[in-house]
């Protein structure tokens, strides 16, 4: 199952109780935190793990801090997968670049492997 959402900087705390977070909100990556890894991979695996540690059921991952296509063709089903085996559920955020394409890329590979749920956000001010 699919689930795309549309979020408003305002709306964030919907993010919160729709993945019963534990606090006031859920675990993001941020741009300069992917920048201080020598490998971005190990990064979001990192991200995951951590935040499944600390009892979340999400994580927010930004993609594009390098590049949103190497992001897709040779992370995505790698943080996954992890994150399936760690139960959580990671939000792929598309904010730069064409993020419809992105989105249309994302989603088959997702579905082509049979994961039990995925999660796209598109930010305001572009089309989704």
């Amino acid at each position: 199952m699919s689930t795309n959402i549309w979020v408003t900087n305002s709306a964030s705390w919907k993010l919160v109780k729709c993945f019963k977070a534990p606090g006031d909100s859920i675990p993001a990556l941020a741009h300069k935190v992917v920048q201080n890894w020598d490998d971005g991979l190990t990064c979001y695996i990192e991200a995951i793990k951590r935040s499944a540690e600390q009892g979340y059921k999400a994580v927010s991952l930004v993609i594009d801090t390098t590049s949103s296509r190497r992001f897709i063709d040779h992370y995505l089903l790698k943080v996954q997968e992890i994150a399936e085996t760690y139960d959580i559920k990671p939000i792929y955020i598309l904010h730069s670049g064409d993020c419809l394409a992105q989105a249309h890329s994302i989603a088959p590979k997702l579905n082509s492997r049979n994961f039990r749920e995925k999660v796209l956000i598109q930010y305001p001010n572009k089309t989704y």
